[in-house]
């Protein structure tokens, strides 16, 4: 991104920076993937509302694994 979109890096790089404290990744347990601060409310709040509009907040969903087949051999002839 740096090498195509420089501008833009930089920016993308200040809102990686302004979720982690100030770092680019945080280790800490539980905030490796959720992030803090005002931007890291702002994806979740956004996240909530779309996965609301299109209908995603009722809970899991049940899938039907009835077209699917096992297939007889292993994995491994498929790529022999």
């Amino acid at each position: 991104m740096r090498r195509e979109y420089s501008d833009a890096a930089k920016k993308v790089e200040g809102r990686i920076r302004s979720a982690r404290r100030g770092l680019l990744s945080d280790s800490r347990w539980g905030r490796r993937i959720t992030g803090e601060g005002e931007t890291a409310e702002a994806i979740h709040s956004l996240f909530r509302i779309t996965a609301g509009r299109l209908g995603l907040n009722g809970g899991r969903m049940v899938f039907d694994t009835s077209a699917f087949r096992k297939v007889s051999g292993t994995q491994r002839e498929l790529f022999g």
